[in-house]
């Protein structure tokens, strides 16, 4: 849990910190972690207090690839590219199951995926963000849905 919190400072740091985290690998655990669910051997959730963990390292995941994806173009494609946009989608497919600090993450990393005039997003990639786009603007937390609406314009011009 440590160790995920460690990458996530790293990745608000310079660039050299950055580069170096992307160098060793980091991309691909980050985007693992976003699917991260403990399960035990028979199926059965773990006590409340391992979901607490595992909510905290895919926050921290979250996070890591929000600070990565606005650093620039090229992390941020690279981040796509190794599926961070589809995990984070896949997350936020319901977000009444993720926590209100969970979903505002979501939004701002799904925000910084989004934001390139370098590289626009394909039109395919905005329509896969529709269902969560919807899901994120019919959903019961005010702010939420006003930057969801921020989000939902970036991604206008790759729909045409």
């Amino acid at each position: 849990m440590k160790a995920v919190n460690v990458l996530k400072i790293v990745t608000n740091g310079t660039s050299k910190q950055t580069t170096a985290l992307v160098d060793a690998g980091a991309i691909p655990v980050l985007v693992k972690m976003l699917r991260l669910n403990i399960y035990h051997q028979d199926g059965k959730e773990w006590s409340v207090e391992i979901e607490r963990m595992r909510d905290i390292i895919r926050d921290d995941a979250i996070v890591a690839l929000e600070n990565l994806a606005g650093k620039d173009h090229e992390l941020r494609g690279l981040i796509i590219s190794l599926g961070g946009l589809d995990q984070l989608l896949k997350l936020m497919k319901d977000p009444r199951y993720l926590s209100c600090s969970t979903v505002e993450k979501c939004e701002y990393t799904l925000s910084n995926l989004c934001k390139s005039e370098n590289t626009p997003l394909e039109k395919t990639q905005v329509e896969a963000m529709l269902p969560a786009i919807n899901a994120l603007a019919s959903d019961f937390y005010p702010d939420v849905s006003a930057f969801t609406a921020c989000i939902l314009s970036m991604t206008l011009p790759a729909i045409g």
